[in-house]
C-alpha cells in the first residue's frame, strides 16, 4: 500500500538507501527543460493528480500528465523552465518557477502566433516515496493571452 509518509519521514528506495524529496524541484525543472515526456512521467507515481488553473478538471495518471504535458509542448515547443525558488516542509515542496517560449502552435483554443511568452507561476507538490503525487500549477493566464496580442496592456497607475 501507498501511504502518504508523515512530515519529516524520509521515504526509502526498495534497496534501502533514502530518497532525498529536496531535490525533486531542481529535477522536475531539468526533466521539462530535456522535452521527454518520459523523463517527467518518471518523476510522478502511477495515480498521480494534476490541477491546473487552465485546466477544468484534474488530469490523473500517466495518461493524463502526458496529455498535459504535450500539450505544453505542441504550444511552445521551445519552453524552458527556470526554478526560482522551493519551500519545503515534509512532504510538500512549494516551487516558483519562471518560463519562456515562442507560441508555436495552438494553445487554448488560439492558433500560433510565433509571440514569445514569458511568465511565471507556482507548483505546489504533494509527494509519495519520492515522487511527486499530487501537482497543483497556478500561473498568469491574463499576462500569457496579454502578451500574445489578445488582450490589452494594463494601465500604468
Amino acid at each position: 500500500m501507498n501511504l502518504i509518509a508523515p512530515p519529516g519521514a524520509v521515504p526509502v528506495r526498495s534497496n534501502g538507501h533514502a530518497i532525498a524529496q529536496t531535490d525533486i524541484a531542481p529535477r522536475l525543472i531539468a526533466a521539462w527543460n530535456t522535452h521527454d515526456p518520459h523523463l517527467i512521467e518518471a518523476l510522478f507515481v502511477e495515480d498521480c493528480v494534476l490541477e491546473d488553473c487552465a485546466i477544468a478538471v484534474p488530469l490523473r495518471g500517466h495518461r493524463g500528465l502526458r496529455r498535459a504535458v504535450l500539450f505544453n509542448f505542441l504550444a511552445f515547443p521551445d519552453v524552458r523552465f527556470e526554478l526560482i525558488s522551493q519551500i519545503q516542509e515534509g512532504d510538500r515542496v512549494a516551487v516558483e518557477w519562471r518560463a519562456e517560449g515562442t507560441h508555436s502552435g495552438r494553445f487554448m483554443g488560439i492558433p500560433a502566433t510565433r509571440r514569445r511568452v514569458n511568465l511565471e507561476g507556482i507548483s505546489l507538490l504533494t509527494l509519495r516515496d519520492g515522487q511527486i503525487a499530487r501537482l497543483r500549477r497556478v500561473w498568469d493566464i491574463a499576462a500569457v493571452i496579454r502578451q500574445l496580442g489578445l488582450l490589452p496592456e494594463l494601465p500604468q497607475i
